[in-house]
């Protein structure tokens, strides 16, 4: 029992045993190169001072993914403050992710941040029944248990596109990011909202699916410039950043000038966005602190044992950069001469 209060106790904390007795548990730990088992004391239901984050994503790449670094950031800030540690669980799918429940659940945390789960995954039940504090962030539920952290991905999407329309862009394409996130639904519900606002035909034409990634987006406006020139989009809007950027490089090998003959609008609002040829018009969104408020949310669970049903939509704003402008009168025979 001795020992075990020793090796439990953390730098800063009040000592339950005298420090000669405890000078010398340590000095025999050292010897024996002891550490105590952290999934051990889990399985016991003791606190291991530990929030998981599960991510999964078959296209991340942690280098080149400005939302998840965001996002982890604000988590792994607040949780050094609390002196907690931050372990990853990753996987390739969701059903996967599924599966791997008793991994995500063995002990090793005392609690999890699950980040833009997929809308048709059974991870939020089963948390639920399994009973491991959890906040979701990109992500919605409807039960009154779970907590979220989010922005309004419709309502964001919705003053975007609405801005291009004001502009008087009539051709809108969408190129959407996964078809199994619930962001990228919520996106093309908001784009398309704004454009029943306007009265505008929604053309299935126009909304060209794909995925997260700059070669998606490059690839999608390859497709787009093989359009007639009088049914080419005016303005190409991207379910996020990285799309934009693919989308930029297709648009400039092919000649196009930006926005003279093309607007741009991205999502998120990437440390590269500003810097862009031309700098792009995207949302931006709070992601530091939608990792802060998830790790806060989190631990004030596991500190009292119950769910609390936190659910926190932060505030978005729009960036007009020089991406976007009226579309040019002249656009179509412009764009014929210009065609790849």
């Amino acid at each position: 029992m001795t020992v075990s209060a020793v090796l439990r106790t953390r730098a800063g904390d009040t000592y339950p045993v005298a420090a000669a007795t405890r000078e010398r548990v340590l000095a025999a730990a050292r010897t024996l190169n002891y550490f105590p088992s952290a999934v051990a004391q889990g399985m016991r239901g003791q606190r291991i001072n530990t929030i998981g984050v599960v991510l999964i994503n078959p296209h991340a790449r942690l280098q080149s993914d400005w939302y998840v670094c965001c996002v982890l950031d604000g988590i792994i800030a607040v949780a050094n403050a609390a002196r907690q540690n931050t372990t990853l669980f990753t996987a390739g799918r969701w059903s996967s992710a599924e599966e791997s429940l008793s991994t995500f659940c063995d002990g090793r945390t005392d609690g999890l941040i699950i980040l833009s789960p997929a809308a048709d995954s059974d991870i939020v039940p089963s948390l639920l029944e399994f009973g491991l504090p959890f906040v979701l962030v990109n992500g919605h539920s409807d039960d009154p248990r779970v907590s979220s952290v989010d922005i309004d991905h419709r309502a964001a999407m919705e003053a975007l596109a609405g801005g291009l329309i004001a502009q008087g862009h009539r051709r809108i394409a969408y190129l959407p990011g996964r078809s199994q996130s619930q962001s990228a639904r919520l996106r093309q519900e908001g784009y398309e909202r704004a454009l029943q606002t306007a009265n505008l035909p929604l053309d299935p034409d126009l909304v060209i699916h794909g995925h997260y990634s700059p070669w998606s987006g490059y690839d999608r406006a390859r497709q787009v410039l093989e359009y007639p020139a009088g049914e080419r989009p005016t303005a190409l809007c991207c379910g996020n950043d990285q799309i934009a950027f693919g989308v930029l490089r297709a648009l400039h090998e092919a000649g196009l000038r930006i926005p003279e003959d093309m607007s741009v609008t991205g999502f998120d609002d990437m440390m590269d966005a500003a810097t862009q040829n031309p700098p792009l018009t995207t949302v931006r969104q709070p992601l530091d602190a939608m990792g802060q408020r998830a790790a806060e949310i989190l631990l004030t669970a596991i500190e009292t044992g119950a769910p609390h049903g936190v659910k926190e939509v932060l505030p978005t704003e729009v960036i007009w950069r020089s991406s976007v402008a009226p579309p040019s009168p002249l656009l179509s025979s412009t764009a014929t001469s210009l065609s790849p």
